[in-house]
């Protein structure tokens, strides 16, 4: 079992629901903040196929949450974590839509 070196908090604006998830690298965390958010765009816009966005669209979704935190872990096992905020994130996210565009342009993103 590979430890857990990255973990997601999201909380939506509603105060009973908050959602922890592990990773094991940051770029599967922004991986699955990007699969998260291209639902939820599925899901506001069900009559459109292949729904396209841009950064901005993405950085307004991770604005309207109440909460967006990423803790990475620093060091080894039993190390402590470094808490990363929304300005962070986005930076991150940036870098890997860039390295996922080097491969050819990623299904959903332009």
């Amino acid at each position: 079992m590979v430890a857990k070196a990255v973990y997601l908090l999201l909380q939506p604006n509603h105060p009973d629901s908050r959602l922890y998830i592990g990773f094991e690298s940051v770029s599967k965390a922004m991986s699955a903040l990007c699969t998260r958010f291209e639902a939820r765009v599925s899901e506001l816009n069900p009559g459109i196929e292949a729904p396209t966005y841009q950064l901005e669209d993405i950085y307004s979704w991770i604005d309207t949450m109440s909460e967006m935190l990423i803790f990475v872990a620093e060091g080894g096992p039993g190390g402590s974590y470094s808490m990363q905020t929304r300005p962070w994130i986005k930076s991150r996210l940036v870098q890997h839509l860039l390295s996922l565009q080097q491969g050819g342009p990623p299904r959903g993103r332009r």
